[in-house]
């Protein structure tokens, strides 16, 4: 099972680590909007981009298991 928590809210952090939860730090959001989004959307470089995010190591957000 998998979840977020934000980075400042200690009492939950530390009640996942009492619980055994193993945080992963390693992990960065990630957001595109607006303009930035439009850029993308319209460049010709989408698949490229697409490519290189959607490799073996992405994370996915679909919840299954590890």
């Amino acid at each position: 099972m998998k979840w977020e928590v934000l980075d400042w809210n200690t009492p939950a952090i530390d009640f996942y680590n009492a619980m055994g939860a193993e945080l992963q730090k390693e992990w960065l959001n990630v957001r595109l909007s607006g303009d930035a989004l439009r850029r993308l959307a319209a460049s010709s470089e989408v698949g490229a981009a697409c490519g290189a995010a959607g490799g073996p190591n992405a994370r996915e957000s679909s919840g299954g298991s590890e």
